[in-house]
């Protein structure tokens, strides 16, 4: 459509046709208000199992090892999970093997004719990284602050290190 303004110039203006009943921005809220709803209740359930942890006596019972025992499983799978599977996955492991040592089912085909499988292996590593990111992480997190519960007490007192 072409207007002229109050400054003699011509504009050229076009008109979009929106549909009036797009339910995208329905869905990006009802996505948004989902995540929020579901990260809550994470976060309480979150905090109840660490406040119920911290509160036990589990870390007490078996605190000269514990700590040391948590931090070289941690970094074991660590090392594991982010650097050995991924060098064993590429195309010259660590250049010391001409082909991956992990192959997908896929790999020695030309071409592919169905959907890629995902292999025991690869279901594996992600199991592992969810125990790693959602289980290890937070049990070594509480049982260092457990183990230097005293260290605190002492550095900031009663009041703010209790």
């Amino acid at each position: 459509v072409v207007s002229t303004q109050s400054t003699g110039r011509t504009v050229l203006k076009m008109e979009m046709n929106y549909d009036e009943h797009d339910n995208l921005p329905l869905k990006m809220e009802n996505i948004v208000l989902n995540r929020y709803q579901c990260d809550l209740i994470t976060c309480t359930i979150i905090g109840v199992l660490t406040f119920a942890v911290s509160a036990s006596t589990a870390f007490v019972a078996v605190k000269p090892h514990l700590v040391l025992v948590m931090k070289i499983v941690t970094i074991v799978v660590g090392v594991t999970i982010h650097y050995l599977i991924p060098h064993l996955r590429k195309s010259m492991p660590f250049l010391w093997f001409l082909t991956p040592c992990l192959k997908t089912k896929e790999h020695a085909l030309f071409e592919v004719h169905s959907e890629a499988r995902a292999m025991w292996y690869e279901k594996a590593y992600l199991w592992v990284k969810f125990v790693e990111r959602n289980v290890l992480y937070p049990l070594l997190f509480l049982a260092a602050v457990n183990d230097s519960v005293p260290q605190i007490k002492d550095k900031f007192g009663v009041t703010f290190g209790a």
